[in-house]
């Protein structure tokens, strides 16, 4: 009983020393304020520092208190989950629930439509051909100036205005990935012309998703043209867009852990065509369930602001 007393007389008299000492602290950096700067300088340098600590602990008290999914429904009734691609925001749409498990039909449809893309893909997988006479004249990288850039998005004109829809002998646009081998097919990207839902044979296994604002100019068939400002909806020439996008499927040529169809750019597992093993984890982190925490979707939308400013 004696050692508690002893410690608990201590605890007191240390923490006096602790608020007597913060008291003097903030009298000498009050004079000192007033001093240099004046009462209104003061009161929003004060205010400034309120503000970050406020920024500094509010975030990880948000995300401690949400534990939960949400998933959002469109005006037409598509399941939307607002994702994070390539550091761009990223809405996946599907006319089925997450937890729809496909039908034999649809398993069917699946496998056809893998079989089939796999095999007209071996026409593509050459880079220099498929950039040059194979018509796949314009990639995302040398629009934004980034021909070092490890994925490479190639887009077919041509085949974006023909009408046509998840056709394997003309798709849309091709994905090559940068290996020590050089440029390697590891996917193929269907397109939708803009303003249409994309077909699921596959049910929920065949995914579609848009970016809402992108980092290049699209004309009206969604064919990029021009680098845009970066992160600023409307930040383009006339005639030009650089949002939305219109839908595209993935079709991965390579084993991808989100899925063959997965819209996320994650290649984790060396192969034959992918000489060392790369993982690039370009979503938005989310809830365990696979759902966006709301404030980290508000940190999304801000830096996207932030960005556009500069």
């Amino acid at each position: 009983m004696g050692d508690g007393r002893v410690v608990v007389g201590a605890l007191g008299r240390l923490s006096l020393r602790v608020i007597k000492t913060f008291g003097r602290i903030k009298s000498q950096v009050k004079w000192i304020m007033g001093t240099l700067f004046g009462t209104r300088i003061r009161r929003a340098l004060t205010c400034l520092v309120v503000l970050g600590v406020v920024a500094a602990v509010v975030p990880p008290l948000a995300l401690w208190y949400y534990d939960g999914p949400r998933t959002s429904r469109t005006s037409d009734g598509y399941y939307a989950t607002f994702l994070r691609h390539e550091g761009e925001q990223s809405i996946q749409l599907s006319r089925f629930p997450a937890d729809a498990d496909p039908t034999g039909s649809e398993l069917q449809a699946v496998a056809k439509l893998l079989a089939e893309t796999t095999e007209h893909s071996k026409s593509f997988a050459d880079y220099g051909w498929a950039s040059t006479e194979g018509g796949y004249r314009i990639s995302n990288t040398g629009i934004l100036g980034r021909p070092n850039a490890p994925f490479h998005h190639l887009f077919n004109p041509d085949y974006m205005a023909d009408g046509k829809t998840l056709d394997p002998s003309r798709p849309e646009s091709l994905m090559f990935y940068r290996t020590d081998l050089g440029m390697t097919l590891v996917g193929i990207m269907y397109m939708m012309p803009p303003g249409q839902h994309g077909p699921q044979p596959g049910g929920r296994l065949t995914q579609w998703h848009y970016h809402p604002v992108v980092e290049f100019c699209m004309d009206s068939l969604g064919v990029p043209r021009v680098k845009a400002k970066r992160g600023v909806r409307g930040g383009c020439p006339v005639g030009l867009s650089n949002g939305p996008m219109p839908e595209m499927m993935h079709v991965w040529l390579v084993d991808n852990p989100y899925g063959a169809f997965g819209h996320r750019m994650a290649l984790p597992v060396a192969s034959d065509h992918m000489d060392r093993p790369t993982d690039m984890p370009m979503n938005m982190p989310v809830h365990e369930h696979g759902h966006p925490h709301p404030y980290r979707e508000f940190v999304h939308r801000a830096q996207l602001w932030l960005r556009s400013q500069f």
